[in-house]
């Protein structure tokens, strides 16, 4: 009976020393998960390269360039060649005289030129709009990208939370079945009650009953960072490194020129430039043109050139000039008041990160704190269960309790990583 006895304290005392010397979760190797290991840059790499929406902003840029050149085409000589043939019911059949005018056949070739001479500058205004509206496509793919990393970190820190709740639970579910045997074995001995077996067996059952849905979560989470990366092999992403606090007034300061905030800027200043030049629509506008004729007939064939020269100032239009003019008017207040809304946006995303990551910092030593307490109480708990001062079921809730406050640490680790990611997407994403 003394034998028996000695042999489940034993037992008791190895799953307890098991369980103290076990490293918290958020120092675990990740090795030990099954899978190829990915780092969160990785990811972040493989999901780049496979995201057709950055693809397609990409294409978007390199249509903005062609409109910059189609634009500037605008200002330069347009020259032509140009052949025609003119049929006409000759007037000659009846007799009468024939003349340029009247003959049968009038073919004519020439090189024709047009040039704008001044036009208050219009094209070069909206050239440089065009520039601008084309920075801004590119500050847009720059932000998309700081979002995708976003993304990226949140299923990736969402797979490992799953992975490391996961092996926690599997590791209680363990110990806790010992802990039934050491029950069981002292039910026998007649030193614990059979309502204390059942009521281990009832803690096993609600612990094994919430592996299915731990595991459903890790095998989504699976499929959504292996969409993002396409990488068809199963995922062990390895531990990031752990957030430190940052300063608050260069992160701010890093915001006022966050990509989205520059690509507004930059679309206000094309509503700049689109403005003063419908303003211009009401200057004169002066232009040349000619003709290099290669072959002519009639009266006009030994005229080898000619040129125009035209000028024009308008003085009625119906309002038309008026109307586009306020719009675009409006459309540059319109620029105005989005870009003022994403700087004050930007400025509070930073703040309201950095505070999150405060306060998640802050939280982890705090749960530090409450694992080095609950491995005190576990081992206290243990040595008083040899003194038979408390029953197996007080070592068995202390266990519990360890195990929850280690899981509580590595989530709250999990969560200051995702504001640190937050925090360094609110100030412009990664550099």
């Amino acid at each position: 009976m003394i034998a028996l006895f000695k042999k489940v304290s034993a037992a008791l005392s190895r799953v307890v020393v098991i369980l103290l010397v076990t490293p918290p979760l958020y120092s675990q190797s990740t090795q030990a998960v099954q899978g190829r290991p990915i780092t969160l840059q990785e990811a972040f790499h493989f999901t780049k390269q496979n995201s057709e929406t950055i693809a397609a902003s990409q294409a978007g840029i390199e249509e903005a360039k062609h409109r910059v050149k189609e634009l500037w085409g605008t200002a330069l000589p347009q020259i032509n060649l140009q052949a025609t043939e003119f049929i006409q019911d000759s007037a000659t059949a009846g007799g009468g005289v024939q003349s340029t005018f009247n003959r049968r056949e009038r073919p004519e070739a020439k090189i024709t030129f047009n040039q704008q001479i001044f036009s208050g500058f219009r094209e070069f205004l909206g050239i440089k709009a065009l520039r601008f509206r084309k920075e801004g496509l590119e500050l847009d793919l720059a932000r998309a990208t700081s979002l995708l990393y976003m993304d990226v970190a949140r299923a990736y820190l969402d797979l490992l939370g799953a992975q490391r709740e996961l092996a926690t639970r599997q590791t209680t579910v363990e110990l806790t079945k010992e802990r039934v045997k050491d029950l069981e074995s002292r039910a026998k001995l007649g030193r614990s009650r059979n309502s204390e077996v059942l009521a281990a067996k009832v803690q096993l059952s609600r612990l094994e009953a919430q592996l299915p849905e731990v595991a459903g979560r890790e095998a989504a989470s699976q499929a959504v960072l292996g969409y993002m990366t396409g990488i068809e092999q199963r995922l062990a992403p390895q531990e990031p490194k752990p957030p430190t606090q940052t300063d608050l007034t260069h992160s701010l300061n890093l915001a006022r020129i966050r990509s989205d905030v520059e690509s507004l800027r930059r679309q206000f200043y094309a509503a700049e430039f689109i403005e003063k030049a419908q303003r211009r629509e009401r200057w004169p506008t002066l232009s040349v043109g000619g003709a290099w004729y290669l072959k002519r007939v009639g009266f006009q064939e030994d005229i080898n050139w000619d040129m125009t020269f035209a000028a024009n100032l308008p003085l009625f239009t119906g309002n038309q000039i008026t109307s586009r003019i306020s719009q675009a008017e409006l459309r540059r207040k319109a620029a105005e008041f989005n870009l003022r809304g994403t700087e004050r946006l930007a400025q509070s995303e930073v703040k309201a990160a950095w505070t999150q990551l405060a306060s998640s910092i802050e939280r982890i030593g705090s749960l530090m704190a409450a694992v080095d307490l609950a491995e005190r109480n576990a081992r206290a708990q243990s040595e008083d269960y040899r003194l038979g001062v408390v029953t197996n079921l007080d070592v068995l809730a202390a266990l519990t309790q360890l195990q929850d406050a280690r899981l509580d640490l590595e989530n709250a680790k999990l969560s200051a990583a995702l504001w640190a990611v937050q925090l360094e997407t609110a100030a412009g994403g990664p550099k």
